[in-house]
């Protein structure tokens, strides 16, 4: 791997850490976690800007990780260009990485809506963050064992 390469590596790595702190503190900070939609209404518009913030994290946090799945492909010597979210996924798995490649490959479409779609429902809305809260400990522990995996492998110094 030539320096420029570890330099890269390196950056993902830190973001995906420093994006693993961050969706632990809102995370934090959106709890309790409205339970219905009245609730969900109910709620001031700070609380609203904190929801957010977490659902651009989440989607942040995902772009990443699948970053590194891309950088850890082509350190070994895989042309990424060809390939899908699933066939990224796939390999992952193969790596033992991830243990469902079907779930992740729904994180990353979970991801895409984040990014593209704009619900302005109040009940779409809620929808989402719902559908967020439910996927978020399998994306932390995902972004956790890549980097595991990254200083396991010796790809992370």
């Amino acid at each position: 791997m030539t320096a420029a390469e570890q330099e890269v590596l390196g950056d993902v790595a830190a973001r995906v850490s420093e994006l693993r702190a961050s969706l632990e503190t809102a995370t934090a900070m959106i709890a309790p976690v409205p339970a219905d939609i009245a609730s969900y209404a109910a709620l001031p518009r700070p609380a609203l800007v904190i929801i957010a913030g977490y659902l651009k994290t989440v989607e942040q946090l995902e772009e990443q990780v699948a970053r590194l799945f891309r950088t850890i492909l082509l350190l070994n010597a895989v042309d990424v260009g060809g390939l899908f979210a699933r066939d990224i996924a796939d390999r992952m798995e193969a790596l033992g990485i991830i243990d469902d490649a079907a779930r992740w490959t729904e994180m990353v479409k979970l991801r895409n809506r984040l990014v593209h779609d704009y619900p302005l429902s109040r009940e779409a809305r809620f929808a989402r963050l719902q559908e967020v809260i439910a996927a978020v400990s399998y994306l932390d522990g995902t972004a956790a064992a890549t980097l595991t995996y990254l200083q396991k492998t010796g790809l992370l110094s």
